[in-house]
């Protein structure tokens, strides 16, 4: 019926994100309602009349009714889709969820905290051998290049990852060292740069063809 947010919107805790379209659900009940007004009567005439077994008939059918209403009333109550904490919506495009069907399971938004953020980069296996536990790097993002970020490494994940003509890729998980900035969000990518230690000119410019000969030749 309504989306309130869209993709990249900060949120608060509670904010009402969406509104179901609950016609179907408003009718059924009033339909119940009505229905349990017209069982009472019918238990009051019963009541009146000494018909004992009539009372009972009356009593069960609203104690059912009773019953569909709360889980109808339950049912209204998750009609609106609520943020569960502070943060911002990651996944969930307005144009894309407005006026669209759902069933029950379906994913409608994604909300990120944006704290305890860490980096995971992607090092190709010819030089994940240089990459060591607790080295430190710099980080910038590709939507403001022009800022570093600091991080440090804390570990490895022990198996590669085939990225196509990329090759093996092994992830590394590294800790943010500066303070949160309001611009950050979980999933932006850059570049990283590790610091491995001093190197000389020579091994800079050549090491990878060397290693390149060594593995053809069997060197």
């Amino acid at each position: 019926l309504d989306v309130l947010v869209d993709m990249g919107d900060w949120v608060q805790e509670g904010q009402v994100l969406s509104r179901l379209d609950t016609i179907e659900l408003r009718q059924q009940e009033l339909e119940i309602r009505s229905e349990m007004q017209r069982f009472q009567a019918e238990e009051d005439k019963a009541r009146a009349a000494g018909a004992l077994a009539d009372l009972q008939v009356s009593y069960f059918k609203r104690e059912q009714s009773q019953a569909r209403l709360k889980r109808v009333l339950y049912l209204l109550e998750q009609a609106e889709i609520k943020a569960p904490f502070e943060g911002v919506v990651v996944e969930g495009e307005r144009r894309n969820l407005l006026g669209s069907s759902v069933r029950r399971g379906d994913k409608l938004f994604r909300v990120a905290k944006v704290e305890n953020l860490y980096v995971v980069l992607q090092v190709p296996e010819r030089d994940v051998r240089d990459v060591f536990n607790q080295a430190h790097g710099r980080l910038v993002l590709l939507s403001q290049p022009g800022k570093e970020i600091h991080f440090r490494i804390a570990n490895f994940v022990p198996m590669a990852q085939v990225k196509g003509e990329e090759g093996n890729q092994f992830m590394v998980k590294a800790v943010i060292e500066d303070p949160v900035q309001d611009w950050w969000r979980p999933g932006m990518t850059g570049l990283a740069k590790v610091d491995v230690g001093s190197r000389n000119i020579g091994w800079i410019l050549l090491h990878r063809v060397v290693d390149t000969l060594r593995l053809k030749f069997w060197l």
